[in-house]
């Protein structure tokens, strides 16, 4: 049993939930939550690292990094762990060094190996063996794709909790004894009433601090850098930034209240120079959004947008043409799918037109391999909607409907698809200009809500809803 005054605060909160969940469901909501919380706290120190770094010395950080964190998922936190402490590290000014651990490849506990295997049964990932060696941020990944398909989107069932509980906590158990040196890099709040008294994190001691700086101190008691803006200390609780939309309207969240706050931040813009443009979109204004919940080859438009299977094309439309006997063609196409050549497909675009299709055109993103059991990952998912946006400029169509590409089978969520999706607008938004209508079709009813969230507060402007 990990003791909860061994962890920080956030963490400890979530800790003392689960201990008191006893329904299968409630506990595995808990047992998510603290995987965020532990995810979101380590995020949050490395950001600390690399403002303080950033202090006396340039850090090269590729943009893509800090892009996403104007509205971050889960998948943006688990790529600063990854790329941030090792580039700071080479730099010789990290200052919790141990954070470049976190990406070691090493044989890993067994509750850790266990709850690998189960996570890849349950993602449909049976015939993919789980490594001798990996990272815990590499597992951090995994149940970043495992809380997509089951807690984000509704698909756990009481049974299924109730078999799995086990085995995720005890690796989450795991993770935090793993983690013993966030013991020595205490976070305690300096009280805006008594700044030369710094209190731990933690309640009761700092419960007459409402308001004040979180600082990281040094094993040997010194102050070694403000968390702020990455975190706050408000109302007598830990709060992680969740996002922005301009210096005047700075998001929050409280992982042991659930509530979210908007408070000013004027250094924001400074310290995530590289997210300036994510936080301020130039996605065109006057292209009216809504979001209609039917197969997106239903809706007569010019364009239609859907995700296939390599193995199941039918072939561009010059090989589908309706003149005369088309079967020999389409047995042409699918001999040639069959090919081992077909892997070059994933990623790339396929322009028809199908006859059971409403659209003028249908575009299809071929970024599933359902026959070898393997998703496709965010890269793959990128090119595909990159090599769309090209085929946009090309056909000029007015009206677009476009399936939210790698969210049906819960590969990456809605905040994952709408950030790429915006990045690449952006990018080409030259090209883009015929573009007057913009219709997303999620598959399920549980994913409208996500998606209308995470379109309005990427872009601060309404998006309809339509049935």
């Amino acid at each position: 049993m990990t003791n909860n005054n061994n962890v920080p605060i956030p963490i400890s909160v979530i800790l003392r939930k689960v201990d008191e969940a006893s329904d299968p469901i409630a506990r595995f909501i808990q047992l998510g939550n603290l995987f965020e919380v532990t995810l979101r706290y380590l995020a949050t120190l490395t950001l600390g690292t690399l403002f303080h770094a950033r202090e006396s010395q340039d850090i090269d950080i590729p943009s893509r990094l800090l892009s996403g964190l104007s509205r971050p998922s889960l998948g943006h936190w688990c790529q600063l762990l990854h790329a941030i402490p090792k580039r700071i590290a080479d730099t010789r000014s990290l200052a919790i060094p141990e954070l470049v651990s976190l990406i070691d490849q090493v044989e890993q506990p067994e509750p850790l190996t266990m709850c690998a295997r189960e996570i890849q049964y349950v993602l449909g990932r049976r015939r993919e063996s789980i490594p001798k060696r990996f990272s815990l941020a590499g597992f951090f990944d995994l149940l970043v794709a495992f809380r997509n398909k089951t807690k984000a989107h509704g698909a756990i069932q009481t049974d299924l909790a109730a078999e799995l509980n086990p085995t995720l906590e005890a690796a989450m158990r795991t993770i935090l004894n793993e983690l013993r040196f966030l013991r020595q890099y205490p976070v305690r709040v300096v009280p805006d009433s008594a700044p030369d008294v710094p209190v731990p994190a933690a309640k009761p001691s700092a419960e007459g601090a409402s308001a004040g700086k979180l600082y990281v101190f040094a094993p040997g008691g010194n102050s070694l850098f403000q968390l702020f803006p990455a975190a706050i200390w408000h109302n007598g609780d830990f709060w992680f930034l969740n996002g922005w939309y301009g210096p005047g309207n700075v998001e929050y969240l409280s992982y042991s209240t659930g509530q979210i706050i908007q408070t000013e931040c004027a250094q924001i813009g400074v310290l995530f120079e590289e997210s300036n443009s994510a936080a301020s979109s130039s996605f065109d204004p006057t292209i009216a959004l809504e979001i209609i919940r039917k197969d997106v080859w239903e809706l007569p438009v010019d364009l239609a947008v859907m995700a296939q299977d390599r193995q199941r094309l039918c072939g561009p439309i010059g090989e589908l043409e309706l003149l005369g006997d088309p079967k020999p063609r389409i047995r042409k196409v699918l001999e040639d799918i069959e090919k081992p050549s077909s892997l070059e497909r994933m990623g790339s675009v396929i322009v028809s037109k199908r006859p059971w299709c409403a659209s003028r055109l249908l575009l299809e993103v071929i970024i599933y391999d359902f026959d070898d059991e393997k998703s496709m990952n965010r890269d793959t998912i990128e090119q595909g909607l990159e090599q769309t946006l090209l085929q946009i400029t090309e056909l000029g169509p007015q009206t677009i409907a476009i399936s939210p590409l790698g969210t049906e089978y819960h590969a990456i969520d809605c905040n994952d698809f709408v950030d790429l999706l915006i990045k690449l607008w952006e990018k080409h938004h030259k090209g883009l200009t015929s573009v007057a209508r913009l219709i997303f079709t999620p598959r399920e009813f549980d994913q409208v809500k996500p998606l209308h969230e995470a379109l309005t507060r990427r872009l601060g402007r309404p998006v309809n809803i339509r049935s």
